[in-house]
């Protein structure tokens, strides 16, 4: 069987690597509907290995993280050294429920989300109580534990704090001026309109485009265009459009979705205010016209705090670096790599030992050279409109950004195909090489027989 697998999969892969091409399809509207309903219903228990008689294992380790970080936020420890140990504590119950994210719902998506939840919830709890030292503020003297706990709630789930002033005072982003009906309205109907949303974009593309774009080759870009244009075609250039609207813009629609039902559920079960949530999860696309600002403004808007928060005691207090471009860069790399590192790890614990773990760990670090680019880009850019006496009017802040949206967009189209490629391929080696050696240990317990025909090893 694993010598059919074997040979079955290289036949196959030569035959789509040799049948790529973009074909339009003719489905019927009625078909596409039926897809449509399905996705939007059966769709949504995607998780096959799912058994509800586990799930409360990583919600009981999730229930009493909550309850110990409520802990150690009423009634902090008096000392750092205790305040570390009690995020090292911490980390008990979070490592358990992260390796067993998997066995939490039926829905794969919502399993992923809940393991990348726990790692970011976890680094803004070291940085509340490490870092930022929180300790709740005592409004009534004689209202004891409770005016403690209701404090510390406040910023149990709080993504963000002023770096001046006050630094027990929350910040949420994004402030609306709604009334709580108005809040739970809006939020409930981008929610449901999200959901189809993501539902309707794959049905579409599904049911009227195909395309077969496969191999590692796939994930070169620049050099098969100046060594042989002829091998990029239609679909290849369709695939990074279509892998690039995924990455950017329907994962941002995942997000988001999950960000109003939970606004929904919170707000709407009274454990909190309306105004403590904001109406977006991510900050405004419209800031994003080069790869810098498109995760500070824009996609890492959300961790930017507590990440950085960290990487700012290494620089700062542990290597006592002066403030310049080179420790901005060490930081931002700390950030990318600290983020790469945790959704490697979300990975691992979803799929195990496949070979293509750390492929988004090596992406992730590689945003700093288009960030680099930029820096000088920018700078050069700068030198000669003060060189030129060139002004920066509307028209050219226009044009400016124009260019920048496009940049990002194309280097998205690049690095995400080249992630995802390269991914793929070092999965399929890694697969091929574990049933090699599952096959070559299977002989010899055989004694070293030889081994039939591929057209006999479904017997196997």
């Amino acid at each position: 069987m694993l010598l059919f697998l074997l040979c079955s999969t290289e036949h196959l892969t030569a035959k789509m690597n040799n049948a790529a091409s973009l074909k339009f399809q003719s489905t019927s509207p009625a078909v596409v509907a039926n897809i449509l309903y399905g996705d939007l219903t059966d769709g949504f228990w995607d998780n096959y290995q799912y058994e509800r008689s586990e799930a409360w294992k990583p919600a009981l380790a999730t229930l009493l993280a909550f309850m110990y970080a409520l802990y150690i936020l009423a009634y902090p420890p008096p000392t750092f050294r205790l305040r570390k140990l009690s995020i090292a504590l911490l980390a008990m119950p979070i490592t358990y429920a992260f390796n067993h994210q998997q066995e939490l719902t039926a829905n794969s998506s919502l399993n992923d989300t809940y393991g990348r939840f726990l790692y970011i919830w976890f680094a803004n709890m070291s940085y509340e109580v490490t870092i930022l030292e929180f300790s709740p503020p005592i409004t009534k003297e004689n209202d004891g534990w409770k005016s403690r706990v209701r404090e510390a709630y406040k910023v149990l789930f709080a993504r963000a704090h002023p770096e001046n002033g006050n630094k027990n005072a929350p910040v949420r982003n994004g402030r609306h001026t709604y009334s709580k009906t108005e809040f739970l309205l809006r939020h409930a109907l981008k929610a449901c309109v999200l959901y189809v949303a993501q539902a309707t974009y794959s049905t579409l593309v599904d049911s009227y485009i195909w395309t077969d774009v496969h191999g590692a080759d796939k994930g070169v870009f620049f050099r098969r265009l100046l060594s042989t244009p002829s091998s990029l075609n239609a679909a290849e250039l369709f695939d990074r459009f279509d892998l690039t609207i995924h990455w950017c813009l329907i994962n941002l629609w995942m997000y988001e979705m999950y960000h109003s039902a939970f606004a929904v559920l919170f707000v709407g079960a009274g454990l909190d205010s309306h105004n403590d949530w904001a109406m977006t999860l991510f900050g405004s696309i419209k800031e994003a016209w080069s790869v810098r600002r498109y995760w500070g403004k824009h996609w890492h808007d959300y961790i930017y705090h507590s990440f950085s928060g960290h990487s700012k005691i290494v620089t700062r207090q542990w290597l006592g670096m002066r403030r310049g471009v080179m420790r901005r860069l060490i930081e931002n790399t700390m950030v990318f790599g600290v983020s790469g590192i945790m959704h490697s790890a979300v990975r691992y614990a979803q799929h195990g030992e496949t070979g293509d773990y750390w492929v988004i760990t090596f992406w992730y670090v590689g945003q700093m050279v288009p960030i680099i680019i930029e820096g000088y880009v920018s700078h050069g850019w700068s030198l000669l409109k003060k060189r030129w006496g060139i002004e920066d009017s509307k028209w050219l802040v226009r044009a400016e950004k124009t260019i920048g949206y496009a940049w990002v967009f194309g280097f998205n189209m690049w690095s995400v195909a080249k992630y995802v490629h390269t991914r793929n391929d070092w999965a399929d080696k890694a697969w091929r090489k574990r049933y090699a050696i599952e096959l070559e240990e299977w002989q010899k317990t055989r004694g070293n027989e030889s081994v039939p025909a591929v057209e006999d090893k479904s017997e196997l």
